[in-house]
């Protein structure tokens, strides 16, 4: 990485999955919502011609209902991943964190307890961005075997609080991102990172922070 190549210095999220995910969902939710309207007015009919009972409408309306919830997740994740997760900039590193919540302060990606936690109380889908200056970001390291993390060790604060060195809204005391996460290589990125940490030089040329 040495001389003048010129370096990607935004990685975007993996999303296909969220996209297949969310119109199979929509489909299902759509068909489940006509059949419960059609049940409760009594336009759907049981073995012996009997319109089926309203209860039924109504668990079919119900089942309806959470997969419109689980469609608007789905979707909601596919769209905020058309932004970069993670920006090398002039003045730092930017980075988004989809679905972070007090139950995870360094921003992996949760455990299934974790995130049944986020789904009954609404908290897992939040879009924050937040921002390590290039002094205070400590290293950058791979870790794990079976399951890859990079991990950028440094305080992380949201937008408004970097005034020289000081951070006076830290959210985060380090941010862990997953290889499912990610669509480049977690080694290529961690070795774009570090070029751009120790060469000011190369990065007179980036796009600031507050642009």
């Amino acid at each position: 990485m040495a001389g003048t190549e010129k370096l990607r210095t935004a990685f975007y999220g993996k999303r296909w999955l969220f996209a297949l995910g969310g119109s199979i969902a929509a489909f299902v939710f759509i068909s489940m919502a006509m059949m419960g309207s059609l049940i409760l007015l009594g336009q759907v009919n049981d073995d012996f011609g009997k319109p089926l009972p309203p209860v039924a409408g109504v668990a079919v309306s119900a089942i309806a209902i959470l997969l419109g919830f689980l469609t608007w997740v789905l979707w909601k994740n596919f769209f905020a991943r058309g932004r970069p997760l993670i920006r090398i900039c002039r003045d730092g590193v930017e980075v988004r964190v989809i679905a972070a919540s007090a139950l995870n302060e360094d921003w992996t990606i949760p455990s299934k307890p974790v995130l049944l936690w986020r789904i009954i109380t609404g908290s897992g889908y939040g879009n924050r961005v937040g921002w390590i200056s290039w002094d205070l970001l400590r290293s950058v390291t791979i870790v794990g075997i079976s399951e890859k993390k990079l991990v950028l060790e440094g305080p992380v604060a949201v937008p408004t609080a970097l005034k020289g060195d000081e951070i006076t809204a830290r959210i985060g005391a380090n941010l862990a991102f997953k290889d499912s996460q990610l669509k480049n290589r977690l080694q290529t990125i961690a070795d774009t990172i570090l070029t751009y940490k120790d060469s000011t030089d190369r990065r007179q040329s980036l796009p600031s922070l507050f642009d």
